[in-house]
């Protein structure tokens, strides 16, 4: 739950339509300075990390979207802390339905299916040695190796 912090967007170019709505799609701090850059018609750095999230907010309800561009339905995240015994560094894929995270301090890996654990009390890593472990781990070291070499 820590990185989950909802994100309230109130722009001239949104829809009456709607207003006081939830969209569900996983926005980043890093789509902050993008979305606000291309609000002010600047051009986005291309080393700049992130998207525009205005696509999520700037259509009417009839479905006719600004963008046709596919959002994100994954994300790694690092969270480094320097302090092992009061904070852990941890490593993470997380999905909609599925996070894998690593300890890498403690050399410890977990996995929890969040539509039936969403608040990730059952770890499962060990249950699963093939299928979506697999697929999770494959697609998290994809994302660590990218993120490593700043893309």
């Amino acid at each position: 739950e820590s990185i989950r912090v909802p994100l309230v967007v109130m722009d001239p170019r949104m829809s009456k339509e709607i207003h006081n709505t939830r969209n569900d799609e996983f926005t980043l701090s890093i789509d902050l300075a993008p979305t606000l850059l291309q609000a002010a018609n600047i051009d986005v750095p291309e080393v700049m990390q992130g998207r525009d999230i205005a696509p999520l907010y700037t259509f009417s309800t009839e479905g006719e979207e600004k963008s046709k561009k596919p959002w994100r339905k994954e994300f790694y995240y690092e969270w480094f802390t320097g302090h092992k015994v009061h904070l852990p560094s941890s490593l993470a894929l997380v999905r909609k339905d599925w996070k894998y995270i690593l300890w890498p301090e403690y050399d410890t890996e977990e996995l929890f299916e969040l539509r039936a654990d969403p608040d990730e009390e059952r770890n499962i890593f060990k249950q699963h040695t093939a299928g979506i472990l697999i697929e999770m781990k494959k697609r998290f070291l994809e994302l660590k190796e990218s993120a490593e070499k700043g893309l």
